[in-house]
């Protein structure tokens, strides 16, 4: 299991388990839905020539890449020393 899945459905009460492994499934469904649509709008506007769909894609590695890490905490946070 999904350290993400484990943590969610683990810090559910034991009888609304289910429930949230539902609403798990339901929230991945209704971004990858979006993401498609996304994807779509885009390419019907003609932006999938040349070397948009490229930088693109690599736009949402790195976002994607940088909020992991921030979750992970392998990015340190900066603060001002007092």
């Amino acid at each position: 299991m999904v350290p993400n899945t484990k943590r969610i459905v683990g810090s559910a009460p034991m009888h609304r388990s289910a429930a949230a492994g539902s609403l798990l499934s339901t929230t991945r469904l209704v971004g990858q839905t979006l993401a498609a649509s996304l994807v779509a709008i885009l390419l019907s506007m003609g932006d999938g020539e040349g070397a948009v769909p490229g930088l693109i894609a690599g736009a949402m590695t790195l976002i994607a890449g940088m909020l992991t890490a921030a979750r992970l905490g392998l990015i340190a946070s900066v603060r001002p020393r007092l």
